[in-house]
């Protein structure tokens, strides 16, 4: 953490004292804050010149801080666009119509103007950089260094109107306000944040002062204001005049300035108008620092994205060059740029403030700047006019500011590791390596001068010492982590102009010009469209060009990719040839995820990034790394495994199923690492390294950024500086979280130019914006063993019938198991597997409900229609209030049976405990025959249900409470009379076949062929084939004329894991506005889903009926399934959605660790009571959850 010494203390303490005594300035106050604390505040002089009664300036002295207003307004103006409630591109005039017809003054003088209309629309971006053109007229009171008469006019407070009256001073005799040139094509110093004062006003409703207030100094703590109350006046600096002769005295009526008195003040000036204290305004500046540095904030003002963008140059060439020449009569070195609120440094200043420094200053002499690379931020107060006074603004602050900065060894703050901490980690170490749990390994820290801490140990080739141990010069095959060295040696091409980020990367390698998008990629059919964009440099840097690892045998081994390993690319004598077509296999060209820039995929971007910096560079990638990196910077990490280094690389182990350690020898093959033999240098793979000399580069990436002095620097601090520039769009950051979450990370994660970025805090670990990769890691071996082993128990038992577990994660299936014989008692049916076909009975209820949403999408039903407006069976409903064979009394249902009841299970509608359900079976309105012999099946299941009752039975009065019981059969039916489809083919078009699900309600042939056959629980818990021990759906295709919503699918669990994928797929749209290539619906129906839609009885009744599965309660009902409210111990966590059938499948959806899960089994009577099912899905439901914590 940045501090001051005691003796810079006392040297600054020192030069305040001497510049007082001398008598040459008014008094005046220094403020320094690092990025947590105030260092130092000292100052002094009389509050009112020449007036000692008037006390001392201090710390909480009030200054008229004039255009130091400039940068709160710019804050208040990006809290209005993170709000959604403008935007930089809204024209101007659409708050402020004196703003619709601007003219551009060509030249302004008393006796002549000439002028002409503007073609450009000012825009609210034209405001925050000051390229509007609305300027600062040189009039009289300006050429004095005085303030402009739109700023002092008391006609402006007297006016009923005063922003008309500010208007009509600004434009005089013109017919539009002046602007000096066409919006967005220069820069010039004026009105600009008044106007966006003004505009934020319209927006918000609120004054100036009140929206400052509320949404800035308040959660601040800051007293600053427009209105110079009695309590400010009381601390207020009085203002100074030079007089010609260089002598001080009180301003009193030397020149005219702002209305002053509160109780006239009509109009909040955005530019020029607030009070402040220095130590309130340094409180601000911090703000902003922590909210840079992305430290934790509490009630931060404004997001870390909205904060950057205080850094974003906005100036073009012209803008630059009049921002310079307006800065250069304050002798302010040159060489600036303005971002969204104040300008920036773009270069150090000698002795003072560094490159990428912001400032800015008032009028009346207060100043201020943030210093990121020091990481400190400064305040200045003083009150003296005319502007541009030479003691203060020339010889004083510029004095001061280098007693603070002129030496580093001045400002204390290297991080650095306390020997406990040091002591901590050894024993650390060595208990691990004792353990012999893990291969040999080093761990190694640097600050940004110098490393701080190596250790290691272990053998250096497993089970045999004589190889020697790890140290911090083992080499090790870096994989994944040779990407970054990559990225670094094409930006060292993009500073030397030889490539740029827009180049098309078909310029240098022609396989690539015909892109081909992969929709499905399989061994039996691959679907592909033609890409229609260009793949561009920029596309490889951020993995957003599309290419991909494709998901084949070996990596789903946990290996490396065939386009890795495979030895033909190396006994070529067209070696990148023979890799893209190994890329290519039979495709027309070169498969892509997605369009280019518009994803985020690992795959193999880097790697073709290297084969383009060999071409422009003419050089091997080995060679272009030697050159540009590898020996500015003493490393002797190569592509080429060279005996010098092959004698201290670390040999791969392998980890045996057992959890044991062995060599590798042959298990899965890896990268050619015969030096005589490689023809192909992978840029994505192929690095070998020792971790000494990757911390070398990592340390030399670390003082570029800091702005630090370094000898031979690689790249430029500019473009090290965009290794952490966000570069993905939302979907993007995504699919990239999505991808890490494998690995346990917690996410919340960006991509920059060469690495992931972390956009908040590991608790008690890396800090938000931390960069960082490592190589590819996926499910543990341990716990996918230990379901493996489970598995095989439970099968092994005969206690339960054949069954298969699915986990997929928000991008691909990760485990998928199962066995037992797929007819009860028949060896030769063959074995159940991950396509083998199940009756899902209930979990069909959850894509009717999807079905339905459908059709809300499409505005064809609303949730508030009556169900009557479709089955006028249901307009006359009743309320049955005791339901038996001898008496059934019932009342007529007052409330209107609506869609949404049928959606949330509030309608009332129930499944009778009829003689068939009391034995665990099913209810007679399912399995009755009757309905499909009929010519009208609809209103025979009607008449089932009502038997000799007027209406339809309901438990309740619909929206009351929930029930379980027909309302997803009933939606079925209204989704066929709405659609004009039967319900089989509203699923097909809408869910099944973008999703390339065989799922039916039809029992087709191929369907039946992988069949998993139902058995029959005896009394005693032996376990027999199903006959006709109770009577269950009509399961003939031929014979089969209603289509139940609530229990008639048929469907492996494969397809529906992928349906459950899918959810999750667009769910996480919300978040982090995942792409979904055609969702079958839109992200914030699919999270409706979660939203809680019963009341206090329902969610009672929900509970009270599950609570006999054995599963943990405190549920909701959401639109489609039920709802966690806490987490299950060791299982799924809070928020997860899931559901069951009745003939033993389960699923769920964890968002929390972006899972999801389908279990199949076929046990009958009434499954979810099974005792031997109840106790095996939790143990499986436990120990994936242990192998994704692993």
């Amino acid at each position: 953490m940045t501090t001051l010494s005691q003796d810079g203390k006392r040297a600054i303490d020192t030069l305040i004292h001497e510049f007082l005594q001398s008598k040459k300035t008014p008094g005046f106050v220094l403020g320094v804050s690092n990025i947590d604390e105030e260092l130092y505040f000292h100052g002094g002089g009389p509050r009112i010149f020449d007036d000692a009664a008037g006390g001392e300036l201090n710390p909480e002295s009030v200054f008229w801080i004039c255009s130091q207003t400039k940068m709160i307004t710019a804050l208040a103006g990006l809290k209005l666009i993170e709000q959604g409630k403008m935007t930089f591109d809204t024209p101007v005039a659409d708050y402020l119509p004196q703003l619709a017809n601007p003219v551009v003054v060509d030249s302004l003088s008393t006796t002549k103007t000439t002028f002409r209309p503007a073609k450009t629309v000012l825009t609210v971006k034209h405001l925050f950089n000051f390229t509007s053109g609305l300027f600062y007229p040189q009039d009289e009171d300006m050429a004095r260094g005085n303030l402009n008469q739109g700023y002092h006019s008391k006609a402006i407070h007297a006016s009923e109107d005063p922003l008309t009256e500010w208007f009509n001073l600004l434009k005089g005799d013109l017919p539009g306000v002046p602007l000096k040139f066409e919006p967005g094509t220069d820069f010039v110093y004026g009105w600009s944040s008044d106007i966006l004062g003004f505009v934020i006003e319209k927006v918000s409703g609120q004054s100036l002062e009140s929206f400052f207030k509320e949404n800035i100094f308040k959660p601040l703590g800051m007293e600053s204001s427009f209105y110079l109350s009695p309590e400010l006046e009381k601390r207020l600096a009085a203002l100074s005049w030079r007089e010609k002769n260089g002598n001080l005295v009180p301003l009193t009526n030397q020149i005219p300035i702002i209305e002053k008195d509160p109780s006239k003040l009509k109009l909040h000036f955005g530019g020029v108008g607030l009070y402040s204290s220095m130590r309130d305004y340094l409180k601000l500046l911090r703000h902003i620092m922590q909210i840079n540095a992305g430290k934790p904030v509490q009630n931060p003002i404004l997001s870390q994205e909205s904060i950057h963008s205080l850094w974003v140059p906005a100036l073009n060439e012209a803008g630059v060059k009049s921002l310079n020449e307006l800065l250069f009569i304050l002798n302010f070195p040159p060489s600036l740029q303005w971002g969204t609120a104040m300008a920036i440094n773009n270069e150090d200043w000698p002795q003072r403030r560094k490159k990428g420094a912001a400032f800015w200053s008032g009028w009346a002499g207060t100043e201020h700047f943030i210093d990121p690379a020091k990481g400190i931020a400064v305040v200045f107060g003083v009150q003296i006019a005319p502007w541009g006074d030479e003691e203060v603004m020339r010889k004083l602050f510029p004095k001061l500011e280098e007693a603070f900065l002129k030496r580093d060894t001045s400002i204390a703050g290297m991080t650095t590791l306390s020997q406990d901490g040091k002591q901590a980690l050894d024993k650390f170490i060595k208990e691990t390596l004792e353990s012999k749990k893990t291969p040999g390994f080093v761990l190694g820290v640097s600050n940004a001068d110098e490393e701080i801490y190596f250790n290691g140990g272990g053998l250096r080739v497993i089970d045999n010492p004589a190889e020697g141990q790890v140290n911090p010069d083992s080499v090790f095959w870096i994989c994944s982590q040779t990407k970054l060295i990559t990225a670094l040696a094409g930006l060292k091409l993009v500073e030397q102009g030889k490539i740029t980020f827009d180049t098309p990367v078909a310029d240098y390698l022609p396989q690539l010009a015909n892109l081909v998008i992969v929709d499905s990629l399989s061994t039996t059919q691959t679907t592909f469209r033609p890409a229609k964009t260009v793949l561009t440099v920029k596309h490889l840097f951020n993995f957003t060009s599309g290419l991909f690892y494709p998901q084949d045998e070996d990596a789903a081994r946990g290996s490396l990719h065939r386009g890795y390993y495979s030895k033909d690319v190396h006994v070529t004598k067209d070696p990148l040839t023979e890799w893209f077509d190994l890329l290519k296999g039979d495709l027309p060209g070169i498969p892509v995820k997605f369009e280019p820039g518009t994803d985020f995929v690992y795959g193999w971007s880097s790697d073709i990034l290297g084969f383009l910096i060999e071409k422009v560079s003419g050089q091997s990638l080995d060679d272009f790394f030697k050159e540009h990196i590898f020996k500015p910077l003493g490393m002797e990490t190569s592509f080429y495994l060279t005996p010098e280094l092959e004698k201290r690389l670390v040999a791969l182990s392998w980890r045996e199923k057992d959890g044991s350690l062995v060599p590798l020898t042959d298990q899965v093959p890896i990268i050619e690492k015969d030096p005589a033999k490689l023809k192909l240098h992978l840029g994505g793979v192929g690095l070998y390294s020792s971790m000494r000399d990757y911390l070398k580069l990592l340390r030399h990436i670390m003082r570029i950024n800091a702005g630090k002095p370094v000898q031979n620097p690689i790249l430029s601090q500019e473009t090290i500086h965009s290794i952490w520039v966000p570069a993905l769009n939302e979907a993007g950051v995504k699919s990239l979280n999505e991808f890490l979450v494998l690995l346990n990370f917690p996410v919340s994660l960006q991509w920059g130019t060469a690495m992931a970025i972390i956009n908040q805090d590991w608790p008690q670990r890396r800090k938000k914006g931390v960069a960082f990769f490592l190589d590819m890691a996926t499910l543990s071996q341990e716990g996918k063993q230990a379901l493996d082993n489970l598995i095989k128990e439970a099968l092994e038992s005969k206690k339960v019938p054949g069954f298969t577990l699915g986990v997929s994660n928000i991008d691909k299936e990760i485990y998928f198991n199962g066995g037992g014989p797929r007819v009860p008692g028949d060896p030769s049916g063959g074995e159940v597997d991950p396509d083998s076909v199940f009756w899902i009975c209930s979990q069909t209820k959850l894509i009717t409900a999807l079905a339905g949403l459908k059709l809300i999408e499409q505005g064809k039903i609303t949730f508030d229609d009556p169900v009557a407006d479709y089955f006028p069976q249901l307009g006359t409903p009743v309320i049955v209030d005791n339901l038996s064979t001898t008496h059934t009394t019932f009342r007529p249902a007052k409330n209107v049976l609506t869609v949404k009841h049928l959606f949330n299970f509030t309608s009332g509608l129930f499944y009778p405990l009829d003689e068939g359900a009391l034995q665990g079976g099913l209810n007679r309105a399912y399995y009755s025959k009757d309905m499909h012999v009929t010519d009208d099946p609809l209103t025979e299941w009607f008449n089932l249900l009502k038997g000799d009752l007027p209406g339809v039975p309901l438990k309740f009065e619909p929206g009351t409470d929930f029930v379980y019981g027909w309302s997803s059969d009933v939606l079925g039916f209204l989704i066929e009379k709405v659609s004009g489809q039967t319900l089989d083919a509203f699923f097909k078009e809408h869910i099944f076949k973008p999703l390339g699900m065989e799922t039916s309600f039809n029992l087709t042939p191929e369907l039946e062929k992988r069949l998993v056959g139902l058995s029959w629980r005896e009394k005693d818990g032996s376990l027999v084939p199903f006959t006709n021990q109770l009577t269950i759906i009509e399961r003939d295709p031929t014979k089969l004329k209603l289509h139940l919503g609530g229990i008639g699918l048929y469907s492996s669990m494969r397809d529906y894991l992928k349906l459950l994928r899918h959810i999750m797929q667009i769910n996480e749209e919300m978040k982090a506005g995942r792409s979904v290539p055609d969702p079958i619906l839109k992200s914030e129906t699919i999270r409706s889903i979660w939203v809680p839609a019963l009341n206090e009885a329902g969610v009672k009744s929900l509970n009270d009926m599950y609570i006999l599965s054995g599963f943990p309660v405190s549920l909701q009902w959401g639109t489609a399934m039920a709802i966690n409210e806490q987490d299950w111990p060791q299982r799924r966590k809070k928020g997860s959605a899931f559901w069951g059938g009745w003939a033993g499948t389960d699923h769920f959806i964890d968002p929390t660790n972006g899972i999801a899960l389908v279990f199949g089994v076929q046990i009958t009577p009434a499954s979810w009571a099974d005792e031997v099912k109840r106790e095996l899905f939790p143990k499986l439901e436990e120990l994936v959850y242990a192998a994704l914590t692993s």
